[in-house]
């Protein structure tokens, strides 16, 4: 495994050097994946992972928000996410959802407590995966769709709402 770090270069994790006084860091060099190949960190609030290639992006976790992002990379690259160019194996929602699930858990069996606008913050990404699964003719994963407060009704409202467009 490597980790390359803002085009710095390549450097195997085990020599990942983690600032002893950064508990966020600490907690993501212990919990990384072995599905995970290499990582490039980067100064973005965002990540990406390729588990088909064991190659994720995330930013280095030395925050708490920076670490919650590590970690729901980590949980798509540990729950086998296939992200394949034009196609998916199972619903973005669901991929979000599990993946979320997977970076809260995560925090808490480090001891870190997870907060009400943590929560949120995954309630709300999850959320705009179902959007983007049922504005995209996917059907709505049911489980996904009730954890961040989605009923049946909003997205029959949805579909309804995206086929009247599409017919103009």
């Amino acid at each position: 495994m490597a980790v390359i770090e803002d085009g710095l270069g390549l450097h195997a994790v085990e020599a990942w050097v983690v600032d002893p006084n950064n508990r966020y860091e600490a907690i993501a060099r212990a919990l990384v994946p072995t599905t995970v190949g290499f990582i490039l960190f980067h100064r973005a609030i965002q990540g990406e992972a390729y588990f088909g290639s064991n190659y994720m992006v995330s930013p280095r976790p030395t925050t708490r928000k920076r670490l919650k992002m590590c970690l729901h990379e980590y949980g798509h690259m540990t729950l086998h996410h296939i992200t394949v160019p034009g196609g998916r194996d199972q619903s973005t929602a669901r991929r979000e959802y599990e993946a979320e699930r997977w970076a809260l858990a995560a925090m808490t069996a480090a001891g870190l407590t997870v907060t009400a606008a943590e929560t949120e913050r995954a309630r709300r990404n999850v959320f705009c995966a179902v959007a983007e699964d049922v504005l995209s003719g996917i059907d709505a994963d049911p489980e996904a769709a009730a954890w961040c407060g989605i009923d049946a009704d909003d997205i029959d409202r949805w579909r309804q709402t995206y086929e009247k467009a599409k017919a103009k």
